[in-house]
């Protein structure tokens, strides 16, 4: 606590913006008794999907989520969540992921399957992001296998990093 005394003493922060309700949100929360400003916390998915119910953290972000004085999440269904548990929908404000529309532009479907050698037949599906057993790719790999065994044509790629990187 004498760490966060010492920075605020040096910076005199307004408030504190937490990403990932736990565990870094909880600390932050543990923290706060040693300096009196807000604490704003960031839902970003496995936190609220899952780590509320678990039983060794659960308590301890419904906690938080109450002692914060606003919450931030990147979708609806997040919001909803943390709504099913008790949290005030004016206190939750969605903020999405956001992209640099600069970078990132629609292309020639043709075209960008030609430049990266993709089956043009069939159906296309994109998976990117972690390959971890809470995003549940396993679930898209056995819908595809479904519709492969059914004589449906599809294509799924994975892209991501993380522990079923390799399986």
């Amino acid at each position: 606590k004498s760490c966060i005394k010492n920075l605020h003493k040096e910076n005199q922060f307004d408030a504190i913006n937490s990403q990932w309700l736990y565990p870094d949100s909880v600390s932050i929360d543990n923290l706060l008794e040693a300096i009196n400003i807000p604490h704003i916390s960031t839902g970003l998915g496995c936190d609220v999907n899952l780590d509320i119910y678990d039983k060794s953290k659960g308590k301890k972000i419904l906690k938080m989520l109450r002692n914060s004085r606003a919450i931030t999440v990147v979708s609806n269904n997040l919001k909803n969540e943390l709504i099913n548990n008790n949290i005030p929908n004016n206190k939750i404000t969605v903020i999405p992921n956001g992209i640099d529309t600069e970078k990132f532009k629609i292309l020639d479907k043709e075209a960008c399957r030609s430049r990266l050698n993709i089956q043009i037949d069939g159906l296309m599906v994109l998976y990117v992001g972690r390959l971890s057993e809470e995003k549940s790719v396993s679930t898209l790999i056995e819908a595809a296998s479904k519709l492969i065994k059914s004589n449906i044509k599809i294509n799924v790629y994975l892209v991501g990093d993380g522990p079923l990187h390799q399986q």
